[in-house]
């Protein structure tokens, strides 16, 4: 219980620090707290903690655990949900974003934040090989997702119901359970299913 109250704590204080630095605005939209719910979104996931076991990778990246200040990012909810599913991410050349077909494809605001300039705002900005982290990570995304051509490119994790708006998803969260990452996947056509219809498929 101990070691869950610190991880907690540790969250926080990597949330508030984050959206600080940041002025409280996602970084891909410009979406403020006044507008949308803005969250501290991890560059290199929690889930990939093990990798910083590594002295080299500590010094690669730059950061000693993934709740470092130079490993998140704000951004507000919608926005989190498509980094986090590999559909967007931070070009570490020209920070800009680099956004999939797929997104844009089933979006219309991506269209209009493709090649957005995200350029560092303080010296705790994640660092090239983090941003670089992403940029594979989407790539293999993208290649996972044409292999499958599914309609659906959001997929609730809880039901494996499939969406193909954000908000559309959220809507659906809020019934279903806890707010989780989702699994995205490539869409055959835009319009292929209805926002507001759940798609039920694998899991």
């Amino acid at each position: 219980e101990g070691s869950q109250a610190s991880h907690r704590s540790g969250q926080t204080e990597f949330s508030v620090a984050i959206l600080r630095r940041d002025g409280n605005v996602c970084v891909f939209c410009g979406a403020s707290s006044d507008t949308a719910k803005l969250e501290a979104a991890h560059v290199l996931p929690v889930e990939e903690k093990g990798l910083l076991s590594e002295p080299k990778n500590r010094s690669l990246y730059g950061i000693e655990s993934v709740n470092d200040g130079a490993n998140g990012i704000t951004l507000c909810w919608g926005c989190h949900k498509c980094f986090d599913a590999n559909l967007v991410c931070i070009d570490p050349g020209t920070n800009k974003l680099l956004v999939t077909d797929a997104l844009m494809a089933n979006e219309d605001k991506w269209e209009l934040l493709a090649d957005r300039d995200v350029s560092p705002g303080s010296p705790t900005w994640p660092n090239a090989a983090l941003l670089q982290f992403r940029v594979h990570a989407m790539q293999e995304a993208t290649d996972k997702r044409r292999e499958k051509q599914n309609k659906c490119i959001l997929f609730c994790t809880r039901c494996s119901k499939g969406y193909m708006r954000t908000h559309a998803l959220e809507n659906h969260e809020k019934t279903c359970g806890p707010l989780t990452a989702s699994a995205y996947h490539t869409p055959a056509s835009k319009g292929a299913a209805e926002e507001h219809e759940p798609i039920v498929t694998y899991s």
